[in-house]
Order: structure tokens, then C-alpha cells, then sequence
């Protein structure tokens, strides 16, 4: 046709085959896009972040649930500068482990995506958000026993011990749920990434 003019067509098909491009992309992310972790979780002064925060996800989530498991064993952690170093903890693990998701997303446009390693990772979340809820229930719970235990208000109520109970034993649950979640994650991406390396070293002796 006379008023047809193929450039325009071409640039339609570039716009369209971009557009899907960026669908196709944010089908499979966990998160909703979230402000400066869309600027900076590429890369930081040039390296990729997502080995960065993956670090950062290994040492915070069994640092943290190693005191929470202490805490769960021994009451008197419970309260005072121990029982808040655990919740620090196990909040910095939480807010580290969408970064390390969102990072390895962005990573693997690059070098594409392993699958199996992604959905272990994309799951952590599940076990952390449980860990991070119990555990400050457990420091609350014991906070609030310590000052109905020396209060002169004789109707200041104290907690349950069973219910204290239950709560400690579910966060250590939860601890050891979620390290071995991290521990999963870290041999199926260690698997990922070495995997062909040493089976080419070793095919080629």
C-alpha cells in the first residue's frame, strides 16, 4: 500500500519485542519493583552485588539463628543486649535476602538463569519472614514476664509458660529450617557455577 512505510513497521516490532521482553521478565520476580534496588543491585564499583549479599545472607541467617536457638535453650538470653543482637541479626538477614534475589535476578540476564538454584532462593524469604516474627515475639514475651515478674502491680498479667514455650521452640524450629534453606541455596548455586568447571578440569587431565 501507497501510505504503508515499512521503517515504522520495524519500529513497531522493536517496541513490541521489548515490551514483552520486560513482561517476560517481571513474570518471574518475586518482589515488586522497589525503588534504588532497581538503580544499584547490578553491580557495585563494576562486580557483580549478588555474590556481595549472598555473603552477607550466609554469615547473617546461621549467626542469627544460633542465638535464637540459644535463647530458646536458655531463658535468661532471652532479655538484655543478647536477645536484641538476635533480632538485629535476624532482621539484617531479611532485608539482605529480597537483595540477594533481586541481584541474582539481575545477574542472571547475563549469564543466565540456574533454575533450580533461583526457586531455592526465591523461597528463603518464606523461612526468614517466620524466623524474624517468632523471634521477636519470644523477646517480647520475655520482656514483658521480667517486668510482671518485678512489678508491685498485682494485676499486671504475666505470659503463659507454655505459651513462652511454644513460641521458643518454634522460632529454634524455624532457625534450623532456615539454615538449611541457606545451606541448600548455597550448594545448588555453588553446583551451578562449578559444576562444568570441574568437569572440564577433569576431562581434560
Amino acid at each position: 500500500m501507497a501510505g504503508s512505510h515499512p521503517g515504522r513497521h520495524r519500529g513497531a516490532e522493536s517496541t513490541s519485542g521489548q515490551e514483552r521482553d520486560k513482561n517476560s521478565q517481571a513474570a518471574w520476580r518475586p518482589y515488586p519493583p522497589v525503588g534504588i534496588l532497581d538503580v544499584v543491585v547490578d553491580t557495585v564499583f563494576g562486580l557483580p552485588l549478588h555474590p556481595l549479599v549472598v555473603h552477607a545472607v550466609v554469615v547473617l541467617v546461621p549467626l542469627g539463628a544460633l542465638l535464637v536457638i540459644a535463647m530458646a535453650a536458655r531463658p535468661r538470653w532471652r532479655t538484655g543486649p543478647f536477645a536484641w543482637l538476635a533480632v538485629l541479626l535476624v532482621l539484617a538477614a531479611t532485608v539482605a535476602t529480597p537483595v540477594a534475589t533481586r541481584s541474582g535476578e539481575s545477574l542472571a540476564r547475563s549469564v543466565g538463569e540456574p533454575e533450580q538454584h533461583a526457586s531455592f532462593g526465591e523461597a528463603l524469604i518464606y523461612f526468614m519472614l517466620p524466623l524474624l516474627a517468632l523471634t521477636l515475639a519470644l523477646v517480647l514475651l520475655a520482656a514483658r514476664a521480667r517486668r510482671a515478674a518485678g512489678s508491685r502491680e498485682a494485676g499486671m498479667p504475666r505470659p503463659r509458660s507454655l505459651v513462652v514455650g511454644l513460641v521458643a521452640a518454634s522460632a529454634a524450629v524455624a532457625a534450623v529450617a532456615a539454615t538449611a534453606q541457606v545451606a541448600v541455596i548455597g550448594h545448588s548455586g555453588a553446583t551451578a557455577t562449578w559444576s562444568d568447571v570441574v568437569a572440564r578440569s577433569a576431562s581434560g587431565r
